[in-house]
């Protein structure tokens, strides 16, 4: 899930047409109902870092999308352009001097990050003005695209350049919040986040890249596997989890149950992790009385 933070310092690129040759995605899609039968949202799920070829849905979803009468994403679509981004990043990733990196994580961080480094080329210098959470999301963001993802194929970017030219786009929440749930955690919850990223860097099947095969394949079992495995192998990491996706999936959910109450249909796109588990929109989306089924 740090892929969010990864896409925000990344520029937003205009909608390409898929190549036709490719294979069509399959990633689920929800239907939320009101109590009386009308319907309010449409939800998938948003794979942060993408490739082209996850632009090719089924016709169900492009027709869900072109029914609803507004686009909801997580941000509204100006805070995706870059100098927002860069601003932010400036703002809560950047460690003022004198201090530095060593002054926030343990030697033995700072030892494993340059070993990391090494083997990829790279330096330390260039980080030690860099928040942990900021080094874990560099890291994460460079290792997704070793393997081909880029922020310009996400799929939230993708429906954002859509709608600029065919409906108006709400945002759920500020790219400014995001930063600040990541700048404001625990210094040990963030020196663990980028341990955490550094010994799971290679591990393409467990990151971005089986992210983004499960969510085109549908599998929301293996989707909460993946995005939940940090947590279950360390422990330490269970602030990050209620803060950044348990806690933002009830503020959202909130969010849009408001938005129901105009009776407009909307279409839903946010990030995958907040769409799948038992703490997921889709269930809590329950608690406020809609009728939620997974329509494909």
């Amino acid at each position: 899930m740090r892929a969010l933070a990864a896409a925000l310092v990344l520029s937003l690129a205009g909608a390409l047409p898929a190549a036709a040759s490719e294979e069509v995605s399959k990633p689920a899609l929800w239907r939320a109902l009101r109590p009386d039968g009308a319907e309010a949202f449409y939800l998938i799920g948003s794979v942060h870092l993408g490739r082209r070829s996850l632009w090719r849905y089924p016709r169900a979803i492009d027709d869900a999308y072109r029914r609803s009468a507004e686009l909801v994403l997580e941000t509204g679509a100006d805070e995706l352009r870059p100098e927002v981004a860069t601003r932010l990043a400036e703002r809560y990733g950047t460690i003022r001097p004198p201090e530095t990196l060593r002054d926030r994580v343990s030697r033995a961080t700072i030892d494993e990050l340059s070993r990391y480094l090494i083997a990829r080329r790279d330096s330390l210098t260039r980080y030690l003005q860099m928040e942990p959470w900021f080094v874990a999301q560099q890291i994460e963001a460079r290792e997704a695209q070793r393997v081909g993802l880029e922020a310009e194929f996400g799929i939230d970017r993708h429906f954002a350049s859509r709608a600029a030219r065919e409906k108006p786009v709400i945002g759920l929440e500020t790219a400014e919040s995001q930063m600040q749930v990541l700048a404001w955690l625990p210094r040990a919850t963030q020196e663990e986040l980028l341990r955490d990223a550094i010994e799971h860097a290679r591990d393409a099947k467990n990151g971005s890249d089986g992210v983004a095969r499960a969510w085109a394949r549908g599998d929301e079992r293996e989707l909460e596997r993946i995005i939940y495995r940090s947590m279950a192998e360390s422990p330490q990491l269970s602030t990050y989890y209620e803060r950044m996706l348990v806690g933002r999936n009830e503020s959202m959910t909130q969010r849009l149950a408001s938005l129901a109450r105009d009776g407009k249909l909307r279409f839903v796109v946010v990030g995958v992790g907040h769409m799948v588990g038992e703490r997921g929109i889709p269930v809590l989306l329950r608690d406020y009385g809609f009728r939620v089924d997974r329509v494909r």
